[in-house]
């Protein structure tokens, strides 16, 4: 006789967090609309990862993934989309117990939530990880004016070179730099004193 296993329900993470939790001798499950949910089908997006478990976002709610003598999350990462299949569990919190992980795409995430009634929106996670993200591409951004600028000085130096070196006084004036600027440039060789008061773009 083959053994069967109980349906996986598709829901929403916000049910199975809200639902009641009951744990018998053979069955753990979440009691929802008269209906003993013990096996889940969900498809979101990992939002956070550590060593064993991982926390799923499906638009309504976030869950955590916890393993124990498995390995399927080594394969994913923070931002992947996933299905995932397993059982509930509660152990102070409430998590699914995976038995399939699977990467999937936009496509099914989005019909999953039509599905299931759910309009996705950003969850914190996400959003921390974008502002992460602005915060990186405005750094990104302040090093490459900080660049441009240190090439209009150095451009400016070797416009203005006719052999014996431009003035220091100048340079600032003209370019809008400050002498802590000149200094790094001397610094990192990029420039050199030719003669006091006056600077050369070592070629």
């Amino acid at each position: 006789m083959a053994f069967l296993r109980n349906t996986a329900y598709h829901i929403r993470i916000s049910d199975i967090n809200q639902g009641e939790y009951k744990k018998e001798e053979a069955l753990n499950y979440v009691l929802l609309n008269g209906k003993q949910i013990s096996r889940i089908s969900i498809i979101g997006t990992i939002v956070s990862k550590e060593e064993k478990t991982a926390q799923i976002d499906d638009g309504s709610a976030i869950i955590t993934i916890r393993e124990f003598d498995t390995n399927f999350l080594d394969k994913f990462n923070i931002g992947d989309i996933v299905l995932v299949i397993g059982k509930i569990r509660e152990s102070i919190v409430r998590y699914i117990l995976p038995e399939i992980i699977k990467k999937t795409d936009k496509k099914w995430l989005k019909a999953r939530a039509n599905e299931l009634g759910l309009k996705k929106e950003p969850k914190e996670e996400h959003i921390i990880q974008k502002e992460t993200v602005k915060e990186q591409i405005g750094i990104a951004q302040e090093e490459k004016v900080e660049e441009v600028e240190e090439n209009s000085i150095l451009d400016y130096i070797r416009k203005k070179d006719k052999g014996e070196g431009v003035d220091i006084d100048s340079i600032i004036s003209d370019t809008k730099s400050n002498e802590k600027e000149i200094q790094e440039l001397l610094k990192t060789g990029e420039i050199f004193i030719i003669k006091p008061g006056f600077v050369k773009v070592l070629e």
